[in-house]
């Protein structure tokens, strides 16, 4: 999750994501084509904890609106969330890559994408002062032809230009 706030680490952007509403069908925002974040201070919601960029980021951007998202659980690691969510434990505000289109026909979810929010920059990081392992720059260059080639055609993902395998 970009930007990084720590001097020590420099980090590499690959592309943007939207962010998204995953409900069980019958939440009260289940099938609509879209909602806007202002409409979640009436929800609870399974989010990480205060303190990790990602609920930072949003806890910012409700702010910005005038709003304070709520809580039903705060869960470290957005896969886990994800995982709640498509459980039917609640509603969860996650990135786009969070929960693929085909878990909808897999589980009773709803995916919906959220209106105002500034799309989530994700990147891979290292450190400052130091040269990237070998394995380090054969995982960036995986993950950059990912982008680059097209592998990652989820809708809500924006790769970013100058992103090449050999950056």
């Amino acid at each position: 999750n970009l930007p990084l706030d720590e001097d020590d680490l420099v980090a590499d952007p690959l592309f943007e994501e939207d962010h998204l509403l995953v409900v069980p069908e019958d939440h009260p925002l289940a099938h609509r084509t879209t909602v806007h974040l202002t409409e979640l201070a009436d929800h609870e919601l399974l989010l990480e904890p205060v303190g990790t960029s990602f609920r930072d980021s949003l806890d910012a951007a409700a702010a910005e609106v005038g709003i304070e998202l709520r809580a039903r659980s705060e869960v470290d690691g957005l896969r886990l969330i994800a995982t709640l969510a498509l459980q039917g434990f609640g509603a969860a505000l996650v990135p786009v890559t969070a929960v693929p289109p085909n878990f909808v026909s897999t589980f009773p979810i709803e995916r919906i994408p959220v209106e105002g929010l500034a799309r989530r920059r994700v990147g891979l990081a290292s450190r400052r002062r130091a040269l990237p392992s070998a394995p380090v720059r054969a995982l960036r260059e995986v993950i950059a032809k990912v982008v680059t080639d097209g592998a990652l055609t989820l809708e809500g993902i924006h790769p970013l230009p100058g992103v090449t395998e050999a950056s």
